[in-house]
């Protein structure tokens, strides 16, 4: 397959199971009362913990213009065990994920392997938050919540997320009262030009047969983790903002004086690998995210090369490459390419002082001096008189 749309059908992964399998609520009380916004973010962040099921569901989406769908039936056993088998689209078919915590074996087509193991992906299939920031996402959407009707025979609870700047996506989660699973949602994405939409086809709120697992599992060879702990304890650091970074690096890095509306720094990450670090600088506005990574490039700027550039496809989101000052970038998130490129032009490098002394001391040590000069003159003068 094609490289952009191996990374799109992990993409497709990740959200079908991120927002139709790992969703849930509490307790919503008594007949007709409906439960906080909050509470019910949070909740849809743990019931998959709780609860064991299984079923189908298909997502669909266009990828490069054309429609695509996918197929997969899952089995989950809480808090952390799931068996997903691709039925869609043809070059997946026959594909098996098993995941049991943080490791996941994996039949069919490979490329999965590394698509799990260091892509977004990984977090959305070990049941990562869907919605990592509640207070930053309250700030640029608005979330409401009421009756979504009946699907597939129950009724829902419509949640819906609509965004307060415009090109920002919309999200609608149709969530069954009775079970807490999010059994329907549609993404309308202005980037993408069409809308996404993944819903539950079957669904059995019971356990599935434990030996399934067990048997499938074992008859599975190799065992990948979502986190190789080794690997990222030693070559990933990751600070909080720019005073911590700083503190610990004396690095010139590259920073943009303006942001899309309703974006705020949340994470940057130092990796070094084969001898050279990058930086990934994570903004995001609590449902969309935009990364900038960089690195210092030595002499010649090396540029990325495709093999396959008659078949190349445009990936999902907007991407955004250039340089400054020796320094490589690429910008990408899901926002219009006027909003990226502007960030990417305000772009400007920073560099923490070598030198606190020269910084701070010095002219502070200036100060005094001249403050006592003029107190021994005035007490020279004094005593003259």
């Amino acid at each position: 397959m094609f490289f952009w749309v191996k990374i799109s059908l992990l993409t497709c992964i990740a959200l079908g199971i991120a927002t139709i399998s790992r969703a849930g609520l509490s307790n919503p009380g008594a007949a007709g009362e409906e439960m906080s916004i909050d509470s019910l973010i949070v909740s849809i962040t743990h019931a998959n913990e709780q609860l064991s099921y299984s079923g189908q569901f298909v997502q669909r989406r266009f990828h490069a213009g054309k429609p695509l769908q996918m197929q997969v039936e899952i089995q989950h056993w809480a808090p952390n065990r799931t068996l997903l088998r691709f039925l869609q689209p043809d070059e997946l078919q026959g594909t098996v994920i098993a995941i049991s915590g943080d490791q996941f074996k994996v039949t069919g087509v490979k490329h999965i392997v590394r698509g799990l193991r260091f892509g977004a992906p990984s977090q959305w299939l070990k049941g990562q938050k869907i919605f990592r920031e509640i207070r930053l996402l309250k700030q640029n959407y608005r979330i409401r919540a009421q009756n979504g009707g009946e699907f597939l025979g129950r009724s829902t609870l419509l949640l819906s997320i609509l965004p307060n700047y415009p090109n920002r996506p919309e999200l609608k989660l149709w969530v069954d009262r009775q079970s807490h699973l999010i059994l329907k949602m549609q993404r309308l994405s202005p980037i993408r030009g069409a809308s996404e939409t993944n819903e539950f086809t079957r669904l059995v709120l019971q356990p599935p047969d434990t030996s399934q697992f067990r048997r499938v599992w074992a008859s599975m060879d190799s065992v990948h983790t979502f986190k190789r702990r080794g690997w990222r304890k030693k070559q990933i650091e990751t600070y909080k903002d720019l005073a911590e970074f700083f503190a610990a690096h004396n690095q010139t890095v590259l920073i943009p004086e303006t942001i899309p509306a309703g974006f705020a720094l949340r994470e940057i990450r130092r990796l070094s690998r084969r001898h050279r670090t990058f930086l990934h600088f994570l903004y995001g506005d609590g449902l969309v995210y935009i990364s900038l990574f960089q690195h210092r490039s030595e002499g010649k700027m090396a540029t990325r090369h495709h093999r396959d550039k008659k078949n190349r496809r445009q990936p999902p989101f907007t991407i955004v490459r250039g340089s400054r000052d020796k320094i490589q970038y690429s910008l990408m998130g899901e926002i219009p390419q006027q909003e990226l490129q502007s960030m990417a032009q305000s772009l400007i490098p920073i560099k923490k002082t070598g030198n606190s002394w020269s910084a701070y001391f010095i002219p502070a040590l200036i100060t005094i001096f001249v403050i006592a000069g003029i107190y021994y003159w005035r007490r020279r003068e004094a005593f003259r008189g």
